[in-house]
């Protein structure tokens, strides 16, 4: 009997997700025409989480905000061709495949107008080896110190399957938790991500600090900028240029 129950609550956890879903699907379209219709420099903000941006259109597929439109990036953008200016990734790409990925690329390629630019940041996956493999510098070692004093050690989500006793700060734990936990996927280099994009149409690609961009609409936009989150994130920004095919 209690088998069945708890069957049944979570056949109706699953229907009313799917309810949820369809509802916002279906408000979107009003979404995407109003910023459409408003906005002459548009910007596309993927997974934005709780960091609303003013005149952005920030989209995200698991937080029910009605100021929010629903998106989820390994489908499909419903967006028109080449009809914004910018768009920003922050720290969503690791939560997807890797092939899923590739086909969110590729859609961000199709929406951008003409130099338009595609802002990625992503823990970089060199930056965390480099923790484990070569001798710490001063802020490696404050970034192993952080994220077992923030992380590991309290045990965050799946942190508690493998934290060390309360001391030991071996860069080993730093990085099976960075694979391990946070429902990563797939994790990045600059070389990866500069593959990725160029393969995907875009006519140039560089690399940026977190948190700062020679373009006005994506400087300063972003959440993951302290000392050790700036250190451990590799942020790519890619541009569709006239030539790009």
């Amino acid at each position: 009997m209690l088998k069945s129950f708890l069957k049944k609550s979570r056949d109706l956890q699953r229907i009313n997700d799917r309810l949820k879903i369809f509802l916002k699907k279906r408000q979107r379209g009003d979404q995407i025409e109003s910023y459409l219709s408003s906005h002459a420099e548009r910007k596309l903000h993927l997974g934005c989480g709780t960091n609303f941006l003013e005149g952005w259109f920030n989209t995200d597929q698991s937080r029910h905000d009605p100021e929010l439109a629903y998106l989820d990036v390994t489908e499909t953008f419903p967006l028109p061709d080449q009809s914004f200016d910018y768009i920003l990734a922050e720290h969503i790409i690791e939560h997807i495949s890797r092939l899923d990925a590739e086909r969110m690329i590729a859609e961000c390629f199709r929406i951008l107008r003409p130099n338009g630019v595609l802002r990625i940041g992503t823990p970089d996956l060199e930056r965390y080896l480099s923790l484990y493999r070569d001798p710490p510098s001063e802020i490696g070692q404050d970034c192993i110190r952080d994220i077992f004093d923030s992380w590991i050690f309290p045990g965050f989500h799946k942190a508690r399957q493998y934290a060390p006793a309360s001391g030991d700060y071996s860069p080993i734990f730093v990085v099976n938790d960075i694979f391990m936990n946070y429902e990563h996927r797939f994790l990045y280099d600059y070389a990866l991500l500069r593959k990725m994009t160029l393969a995907a149409g875009f006519g140039a690609c560089t690399r940026n600090e977190a948190g700062s961009s020679i373009h006005a609409p994506l400087n300063r936009v972003e959440t993951h900028v302290d000392r050790v989150n700036t250190h451990l994130t590799v942020t790519i920004e890619a541009v569709k240029t006239p030539a790009s095919r």
